[in-house]
């Protein structure tokens, strides 16, 4: 039971979790999955949360669409062309708003 607890919670967090992470460093959707699978292992288990490309991208073409977030593509250090995330003021804002709110939750 915990673990189904654990699973609707994580899917609920997830676009927030990944606007944490963009807010922290320009990262490109691979990093962003590695961050979400570390975040989602902690001691005594793993949650059962499948992070994927299936899953991230879209969230990723989503905010961008709506102009939460920006991708750039750059060429990374094994030559290859990769899309790199960062966060707009728009995001900043909306980023800032769910801290205020988790703080007041929570204290």
């Amino acid at each position: 039971m915990p673990g189904k607890i654990i699973k609707h919670f994580s899917n609920g967090i997830t676009h927030n979790l990944v606007l944490w992470i963009i807010s922290k460093q320009t990262i490109h959707g691979y990093g962003i999955m590695k961050e979400l699978d570390n975040f989602f292992n902690f001691e005594g288990g793993k949650c059962e949360m499948n992070i994927n490309s299936s899953k991230i991208y879209p969230i990723l073409s989503k905010m961008e669409e709506k102009g939460l977030i920006t991708g750039e593509w750059k060429i990374n250090e094994n030559n290859k062309q990769v899309k790199y995330y960062s966060i707009t003021e728009e995001d900043e804002l909306v980023l800032n708003n769910i801290k205020s709110h988790m703080t007041s939750i929570f204290i």
